[in-house]
């Protein structure tokens, strides 16, 4: 694994930059009660990764990111790859956020000479049959008081197919938070909401915590 960061101040506006790369990975697994397994070639040899991070004015910081893998060993169509863009935003006691995140699952075809694509099985890397996903998220914060705070978040995932279907649904999840701190005792609640789990229409969960922390 190979990482190099940038030094600090270099750049303007607190900018960084990162990038990585790792190789060498095994297409075997050994154990101490199994012989070496063959492993699906499903994902890539190579993996590689690069970052930056900014904020040009005070209170916004911008941040992206892509991560890729190449060198599956047949028949690739479309390589392993993701990124995302964020920003979040501090005005005082309150505080904003946005995300955006796509990830593209590997893809092969059936053999060197064909453009049919093995996405069938777990051994085409893309058990699922899906091309892309895309997931959007949004967030906001707000301190009351010194002691009261609130928060609310939103996040929607689509996955586009490499055959159309009628029954694909997006995935929306919310959830409300609030937290109430009263010395060394801090009280907590959230409640939180998904549709579609699974991306499957009317699967529908919810879910309420309270939380309790006193520190001594």
């Amino acid at each position: 694994n190979l990482q190099y960061h940038l030094p600090a101040g270099l750049l303007p506006f607190g900018t960084t930059f990162k990038a990585a790369y790792a190789t060498g990975s095994q297409s075997t697994m050994n154990s101490a009660n199994a012989t070496a397994t063959s492993q699906s070639d499903g994902f890539g040899q190579n993996a590689e990764q690069y970052q930056i991070t900014t904020s040009p004015i005070e209170g916004l910081k911008v941040s992206a990111d892509y991560y890729r893998e190449s060198g599956a060993a047949s028949f690739v169509v479309q390589e392993y790859e993701a990124g995302s863009i964020a920003a979040s935003y501090a005005m005082g006691p309150a505080k904003f956020g946005i995300s955006r995140t796509l990830r593209a699952p590997l893809i092969k075809a059936a053999s060197a000479t064909t453009t049919v694509i093995n996405n069938a099985s777990t051994a085409g890397g893309n058990a699922d049959s899906v091309r892309l996903y895309t997931s959007n998220k949004y967030s906001a914060a707000f301190n009351v008081n010194e002691n009261l705070s609130v928060s609310y978040e939103m996040e929607k995932s689509n996955r586009e197919k490499i055959a159309n279907e009628t029954t694909e649904s997006d995935i929306e999840a919310s959830a409300i938070q609030a937290a109430y701190t009263m010395g060394g005792m801090t009280l907590a609640v959230s409640h939180g909401k998904t549709d579609n789990v699974g991306y499957t229409a009317d699967n529908d969960v919810e879910q309420t915590l309270f939380a309790v922390t006193m520190a001594f």
